[in-house]
């Protein structure tokens, strides 16, 4: 028995199982030949969550996964958006840690905020 596209339907019919109510779909997934691609700029994206994950150590700051996750897309789509120009973009994941480090100094400093520094 094969698990490929006839390999399954072979093996619901020897099974009993109806495929006519869902043939429209399954000719429409078999005929998609468009190409599932990423635009996202994986280079660019390591590099984003680098510099967080670094800044963070290097300001003594806890951060959780969950939170670099989150963070680290808030800012690359910052710079995506910002810019379409790959070296323009290296650049600005520089000026992003600057701008991150200020803030995260400035709430370190604010007397408001919890003495626990996190995300």
């Amino acid at each position: 028995m094969r698990f490929d596209d006839d390999g399954v339907l072979e093996a619901g019919q020897e099974l009993g199982v109806k495929f006519e109510p869902y043939a429209d779909r399954i000719d429409t997934f078999r005929n998609d030949t468009s190409e599932t691609t990423s635009s996202t700029d994986r280079e660019l994206f390591g590099r984003v969550v680098d510099a967080i994950q670094r800044l963070y150590k290097d300001e003594r700051v806890g951060l959780s996964g969950v939170d670099l996750g989150r963070i680290s897309a808030e800012k690359y789509d910052e710079i995506v958006a910002a810019t379409d120009d790959p070296d323009e973009r290296m650049a600005m994941v520089k000026l992003m840690t600057v701008q991150l480090r200020n803030e995260l100094r400035a709430r370190a400093a604010d007397p408001t905020t919890s003495s626990k520094r996190t995300a």
